[in-house]
């Protein structure tokens, strides 16, 4: 089957270690210090690189556990490789890092400036948000690890993205949240409610709340799109700026739908510290406390090249669960052109199957974005 993706996205597992102990995160073995090793390195780029499988645009995201605690000596590593592998230019790669900060200093920004690493940064927001969450090992607050690391980027000229995980508490305060993100000069923000998830059991968003939940999230993202619409700051924030896009596009053309990368097979591939293969969504990688493995497909060094994957039968198990997901969405859903189906990930861990439509993440990421944006422009 002809590959129609303009860009893969590969995410890879450094390590899973963690120098943070965040209260919702979804990596298992975030307490180990085990980093992949060189052979199983270099047989993941070399066989990303050669996969006629992937598109000749590829995004390599190093996340899930701190990607920065494998040290600069790890990246460029990476960098040979993909030198050694990618002759005449075979594959477009760039590179990506999803980073809590706290390990940049001047070395760390020249070595992004220099080989044109793009940096995303978990942040939760002014002090009093971010630390009830985002701690150490010792439960002490990380935020002014985090700061220093963006004031770094800052000082060194680096565009710094970040994604901000929302929580119950953060929903009382969307004027300090937003005033945060412009003191500290972030050129784009994605929103990314806390929400039930791999080892993530007890999301903050429960369905039993969820008329409550849906109110005072519904007030927070009103007044967030209505500060976005009226304050002059070229802040980008992901989900007012891509529903915009995405209704500017079906009133061009009313036969309009939007494709979610995650919906596909092998159009997001993850691979983990040991090798593990999985798809659709990364954070089904860390499988489930019953089975870690539930979702990996193969390992990698049980192939030769990524469509060898497509002969799998759990691949196609998980396939087929989601295209049956997707169509309920299709039928059901009042926005699902604009939507595109909801969230494999979010499906299995809300409601124990990719078999089924609405979620709790569905609701609050996506409803009431679409709702506020429509409403926001009449």
């Amino acid at each position: 089957m002809e590959n129609k993706c303009s860009r893969h996205l590969v995410v890879i597992q450094p390590s899973s270690y963690c120098n943070l102990n965040c209260k919702y995160c979804y990596v298992p073995d975030r307490d180990k210090k085990n980093v992949i090793s060189d052979s199983l390195l270099e047989e993941i780029i070399s066989k990303v690189i050669n996969s006629d499988e992937l598109s000749k645009a590829i995004t390599l995201l190093w996340h899930a556990g701190e990607p920065l605690s494998v040290g600069i000596g790890f990246y460029k590593k990476v960098n040979s490789l993909i030198k050694k592998y990618n002759k005449n230019n075979k594959k477009i790669i760039y590179n990506s890092i999803q980073t809590n900060a706290t390990y940049i200093n001047d070395e760390w920004c020249h070595f992004f400036k220099e080989n044109d690493y793009k940096i995303s940064i978990s942040c939760d927001g002014p002090e009093f948000l971010h630390n009830l969450n985002r701690v150490t090992w010792s439960n002490r607050g990380s935020y002014n690890l985090v700061m220093r690391g963006i004031n770094k980027l800052n000082e060194h000229n680096i565009p710094v993205s970040m994604l901000c995980t929302v929580t119950r508490e953060t929903l009382k305060y969307p004027q300090e949240l937003f005033q945060f993100f412009v003191d500290s000069k972030i050129k784009k923000i994605g929103l990314n409610p806390e929400g039930v998830k791999g080892r993530n059991k007890n999301g903050c968003f429960r369905d039993n709340e969820l008329t409550t939940i849906l109110k005072e999230y519904r007030v927070f993202i009103e007044k967030l799109f209505e500060l976005w619409k009226t304050t002059d700051n070229p802040l980008k924030i992901r989900e007012f700026d891509v529903t915009l896009n995405i209704i500017n596009q079906k009133k061009k053309d009313p036969n309009f739908k939007q494709m979610r990368s995650n919906q596909n097979a092998l159009e997001i591939i993850t691979i983990q510290k040991n090798g593990n293969i999985s798809t659709f969504c990364p954070e089904l990688a860390g499988g489930t406390f019953e089975d870690p493995n539930k979702f990996v497909i193969k390992n990698i060094t049980e192939i030769d090249d990524f469509s060898e994957l497509r002969s799998s039968k759990k691949l196609n198990t998980i396939s087929e669960q989601i295209i049956n997901g997707h169509k309920k969405c299709e039928k059901n859903c009042e926005y699902f052109d604009l939507c595109g189906g909801g969230n494999p990930n979010a499906k299995m861990y809300e409601k124990g199957t990719f078999d089924c439509d609405e979620t709790t993440y569905c609701n609050l990421s996506r409803k009431l974005i679409y709702e506020t944006v429509i409403s926001g422009l009449s």
